[in-house]
């Protein structure tokens, strides 16, 4: 396999219909051989030519740099992530609503 090729994994369940039961079957059996990579590191992939590949901070970083465009790390968005969390319990201690929706609500 050429470094130029890419691997996608989509899953598309929309109810119990015979290929999404199919579906749901092969992402088990997918999870489970995720499972039995060798070594602690929490996220891996197997390589095109079968070897185990951790996927490490700086891969995490690098990516996040050039879909973002900016200078940010994972360390950013889970600042972000906390002072948001933060903020929205803050306002209902304090009894006052959030203005902007939650993330993944969209404004109606």
């Amino acid at each position: 396999m050429s470094t130029a090729e890419r691997w996608d994994l989509r899953l598309y369940v929309a109810g119990q219909s015979p290929k999404s039961l199919t579906a749901l079957t092969n992402l088990k059996r997918i999870c489970k051989r995720c499972q039995e990579l060798p070594g602690q590191m929490l996220f891996q992939y197997v390589n095109g030519d079968g070897e185990p590949r951790a996927v490490t901070s700086g891969d995490v970083n690098e990516y996040i740099k050039q879909a973002s465009g900016g200078d940010f790390t994972a360390k950013h968005f889970r600042t972000w992530s906390a002072s948001v969390i933060a903020l929205e319990q803050l306002l209902k201690k304090i009894g006052w609503v959030a203005m902007v929706p939650p993330l993944g609500v969209k404004d109606k």
